[in-house]
């Protein structure tokens, strides 16, 4: 059994899994609901946001990306043979599908932004993960964490994830055991145009379902590099 260590300091962070969050945003005195949401078949009947709001998507069309107002599709299909009776399919009215929606986010406007990062990485304890926004913002996401297991099929105890800019560093999540290749980092960029980075993090445990977490800095308390605003939970089969 192979173990090495590459521990945090000792912090606390709280257990969230809603699907969304009341957010007060820095400047308003109105408690809002923000949704975070893909586009995708989810397993089971399922419901999205609230009715009579509008969507945003985040899209990314000829190698840059924008936020633009979306239509959002939402049907019911009978899956018979698979894991669930019936399947939600989420869907915009166009060709193009975005990688995020997002509703409720006061002050979030269509146009052009800036996405230095796409993809799907986990973070081994020990390495860092780089974003650079323009003009000379870096930002680093750390992972903490003991590894355990043949080198096959690891898993990391104690894992935690931490957002440094220059001097600040932040606690993002705390998961205790997760597996190789879960959690992961999906989404870098700053989405509400304000200079400083945003985030979609994959938060579930197990390479098995999802949990997307948004984090924005325009909602941060002085302290903080970004809060957490809403986060959308896919279940496994």
């Amino acid at each position: 059994m192979i173990r090495s260590s590459y521990l945090a300091p000792s912090a606390v962070i709280a257990a969230l899994s809603a699907l969304s969050f009341h957010s007060e945003v820095q400047g308003q005195q109105a408690t809002h609901t923000i949704h975070l949401l893909k586009p995708q078949d989810y397993y089971g009947r399922r419901a999205f946001g609230s009715p009579g709001q509008a969507w945003l998507g985040v899209y990314e069309l000829n190698g840059t990306w924008e936020i633009r107002a979306s239509r959002i599709r939402i049907d019911t299909i009978p899956t018979p043979r698979g894991c669930a009776r019936e399947v939600t399919k989420v869907s915009v009215d166009e060709r193009q599908q975005p990688l995020f929606l997002i509703q409720g986010l006061q002050g979030l406007a269509q146009g052009p932004i800036e996405v230095p990062f796409v993809g799907r990485v986990f973070v081994e304890p020990g390495a860092t993960l780089d974003f650079h926004l323009a003009p000379n913002h870096q930002y680093r996401l750390r992972a903490y964490g003991t590894r355990h297991g043949p080198p096959s099929d690891p898993t990391f105890a104690g894992y935690e994830l931490r957002l440094e800019h220059g001097t600040r560093s932040q606690l993002l999540a705390q998961l205790g055991v997760v597996e190789a290749g879960q959690p992961a980092a999906v989404l870098a960029g700053d989405l509400d145009r304000d200079h400083q980075l945003d985030l979609v993090l994959d938060l579930h445990r197990s390479y098995v379902a999802h949990r997307y977490t948004l984090f924005l800095s325009s909602t941060a308390g002085p302290d903080s590099l970004v809060a957490r605003v809403a986060e959308l939970e896919v279940p496994g089969c």
